[in-house]
This record gives structure tokens, sequence and C-alpha cells, in this order.
């Protein structure tokens, strides 16, 4: 039986400590083409994380929520992002609501464009599995 359960701690063990309950994300947020800011996010997995940033005199925010993708088994990190400004009274003005399912460790960009093409912003966004305290 000791045999048994010291197999068994040997086995579970492992998976224990290599569980995700975290994410670290790179991310460069661009308006009109230029970045504006690239901050560095540790956020628990659904948890919800907001930085902002002023151009042009308009605070602008970005909001991110980072899990496991429910919807395969390959091992995607999905990201559901807000994005938007604040108006003269501190509400939310939302502008889009992009998402982004990427494999981790890997670039991914979400780019919104006008009617003509013109880039008017854009998300690229690096993400890391991190085991968090």
């Amino acid at each position: 039986m000791k045999k048994f359960i010291c197999l068994l701690c040997f086995l579970v063990g492992p998976l224990a400590f290599a569980s995700t309950n975290g994410y670290e994300l790179n991310i460069n947020y661009s308006i009109d083409g230029r970045i504006i800011a690239s901050p560095r996010v540790k956020i628990k997995e659904g948890a919800r994380a907001l930085f902002t940033q002023v151009y042009k005199g308009k605070k602008n925010f970005v909001e991110v929520t980072a899990t496991e993708n429910p919807l395969d088994s390959d091992s995607k990190i999905h990201l559901a992002f807000v994005v938007g400004t604040f108006d003269r009274h501190g509400r939310k003005k939302i502008a889009s609501n992009p998402s982004i399912t990427t494999f981790a460790d890997e670039k991914a960009q979400v780019i919104e464009r006008d009617d003509k093409g013109r880039e008017i912003r854009a998300l690229n966004v690096i993400a890391k599995r991190k085991q968090l305290n």
C-alpha cells in the first residue's frame, strides 16, 4: 500500500505544480498606428485587468480577461478585451470588444480599421501561462 501511495504522489504531484492559475500578458496598444501603451500585465485566470493611458487629451482604457479556451483542447488562451475612453464625468465609453484566442508564447494581433482601411486601434499580445501566488 505504501508503494501505491508514493507512486500516486509521484504522478499527481508534478501535475499540481504544472497547473496554471494565471497569465503574463505583454501588450502593445496602438491608436492611429502609434503605440501609446506597452504594459506587462499579470492576472489570475478569469480575473480582469485594467490599464489606462492619456492620448491626445483623451483618457483611454483597455480591460482584459484571460482564460483557457473552452472551445477546444489545444491549450489555447482566450483573451477578451473591452477598449474605449472615459468621458468627462469618468464614465466608460466602450469603442469595441475584441477577443483573441492564441497559443501561449505566440504573438497575436487584432486590428480595428475605418471604412478606408486605416488603422484606428490595434492590440498586439503575447500571452504566457504563469503560476501566480
